[in-house]
């Protein structure tokens, strides 16, 4: 009888850690997921605003004026 509940417990303890570590194997590919989405956004998004960095908008007598580079 207590080679039995010995086995049935080793048992028990191997599941929990096999469903544990396919757990945590998923938490992470999820994890790494959503890091390389949020990197490929921030990515996107500093090379859309480099190519604004040097477009500046002057109102000159009521007429948007574009000016690349420099301030007018």
């Amino acid at each position: 009888m207590g080679l039995a509940n010995f086995i049935m417990t080793v048992a028990a303890v191997d599941d929990v850690v096999v469903l544990a570590r396919s757990d945590v194997k998923q938490s992470a590919s999820i994890f790494h997921r959503y890091v390389r989405h949020i990197r490929n956004r921030l990515k996107e998004e500093s090379i859309v605003a480099s190519q604004y960095a040097f477009f500046d908008v002057n109102i000159d007598g009521g007429k948007a004026k574009q000016v690349f580079g420099s301030v007018v």
